[in-house]
């Protein structure tokens, strides 16, 4: 049988402690032992999109192939996780909030949390020509159980050809869409 481990984080940052949300957010020093096991101990870390070719279509997966994935595009992927990933090789995918590209994470603020910067166009193109993919992630981040099936419709779909648009190029690390 075919699998694939995909680890998900949110924010890799350096913090004092948290009471809420600390499921979002992992501090830099675990992160740092996280990724040193995965090469220490021969982990194939590949690409959600050859994750889902080979499942999908065709090919082989080692035993221990991992995808990593960072949600919502913060600023302190780019600070923090990049430069660990990078010294490893490792890939990654970040999914993006396509109308909040280098704005703040609005949604911290409004559940009492400091505000997080997402990534800029600027940094995103820096990222494309390193072994980072993007995919969509929703236009707005708003909570999907909570609005009508054609604002999820619209908020999913939309997020995806304004990436495209500002990327330049196709996402297809989804093969649902």
């Amino acid at each position: 049988m075919k699998k694939v481990s995909i680890l998900m984080y949110h924010q890799v940052v350096e913090f004092d402690s948290l009471l809420s949300h600390r499921a979002t957010f992992c501090h830099i020093r675990p992160f740092k032992s996280q990724m040193a096991y995965l090469h220490n101990f021969g982990y194939n870390v590949i690409s959600l999109g050859n994750a889902l070719n080979t499942l999908f279509f065709d090919g082989t997966l080692s035993k221990h192939s991992v995808v990593l994935t960072f949600d919502d595009g913060y600023q302190n992927f780019y600070d923090y996780a990049f430069p660990v990933l990078r010294k490893y090789g490792f890939p990654a995918i970040v999914f993006l909030i396509s109308n909040l590209i280098g704005k703040n994470a609005h949604w911290l603020a409004d559940d009492g949390l400091f505000t997080a910067l997402l990534i800029d166009r600027e940094t995103i193109c820096t990222l494309m020509s390193k072994n980072i993919f993007f995919g969509s992630h929703t236009k707005s981040h708003p909570h999907l159980i909570h609005i009508s099936h054609d604002q999820m419709v619209e908020e999913i779909i939309d997020s995806k050809s304004n990436l495209e648009e500002l990327l330049g190029e196709k996402i297809e690390e989804n093969p649902f869409y």
